[in-house]
C-alpha cells in the first residue's frame, strides 16, 4: 500500500540504522506529549490539546489493537500517514501536494513515501476521525440526508459508550479507499521498517 508520511527523516534514518525500525516517540508530540514538548508559553493550549486528542489517540490504538494489528512491545503511538486526499477540484490523489493548503504548513517537514503491507494498516475516514476527537456519532453510511437531523436528535439523549460505538463506521477498507465517500483517508501503522522506505523528499519541495 503507497503511503505518505511528514516526519523528520534523520531521526527516522537514524532509528532505522541503530534499531532496525522507527517507533515515535510519543513525548515529543504537542497532541499527546509532555508540556516540555510544547513549550511554557503553550503550556494551557497544550494541556486542552492533550486533553481533547488523548482519548481520540487511545481509541484509535485500541482500534489497531481490535483488528489484530500487531503491535510491537515498545510502541505507544502510531505512525501517521496519508492515503488518499482530494484536490479542490474533486481530483483523488495519494502522494500530498504542498502546493496546496492542507499541506503548505508541513513545507519544511520531509515527506517519506512508504510501501506497507495493508495487514499492518488501520485506515480511516478524516471527516469522521473529527467526530471521533469531538467525541460525536458517527452517522450510518446509508443514512438519507433528509433522515440526518432525526438521527442526530436521537443521539443526544445517547451515553458516551453508546456514541463511541458508532465510530467503527471511520474505518476504511483498502478496498474502498478511492471511493467518493472518503475525500481524505489517513493511515496508521505501529512502525517504519527499512524495507518500507521507497523515497523521501526533503523539506522545502514542492510535490506534483
Amino acid at each position: 500500500m503507497e503511503l505518505w508520511t511528514f516526519q523528520p527523516w534523520d531521526a527516522v534514518e537514524r532509528s532505522l540504522k541503530e534499531y532496525g525500525r522507527y517507533v515515535p516517540n510519543p513525548a515529543l508530540s504537542p497532541y499527546i506529549g509532555v508540556d516540555e514538548a510544547i513549550g511554557a508559553k503553550d503550556e494551557r493550549d497544550g494541556m486542552e490539546m492533550r486533553r481533547v486528542f488523548g482519548s481520540a489517540y487511545r481509541w484509535i490504538r485500541d482500534e489497531m489493537d481490535r483488528r489484530g494489528i500487531a503491535r510491537p512491545a515498545d510502541a505507544l503511538t502510531p505512525v501517521w500517514a496519508w492515503a488518499r486526499w482530494t484536490t479542490p477540484q474533486g481530483e483523488a490523489r495519494i502522494r500530498p501536494d504542498r502546493r496546496y493548503t492542507g499541506f503548505r504548513e508541513c513545507s519544511d517537514d520531509d515527506l517519506i513515501r512508504l510501501d506497507v503491507p495493508s495487514d499492518r494498516v488501520l485506515l480511516t475516514d478524516l471527516d469522521g476521525w473529527h467526530a471521533v476527537i469531538n467525541r460525536c456519532p458517527v452517522p450510518p453510511a446509508a443514512l438519507p440526508d433528509e433522515k440526518l437531523d432525526e438521527w442526530l436528535d436521537e443521539t443526544e439523549h445517547w451515553t458516551r459508550e453508546q456514541v463511541a460505538e458508532t465510530w467503527y463506521r471511520v474505518v476504511v477498507s483498502p478496498d474502498d479507499m478511492m471511493g467518493a465517500a472518503h475525500a481524505m483517508v489517513q493511515a496508521t501503522f505501529w512502525e517504519i521498517r527499512p524495507k518500507d522506505v521507497v523515497e523521501v523528499q526533503k523539506g522545502r519541495r514542492i510535490g506534483r
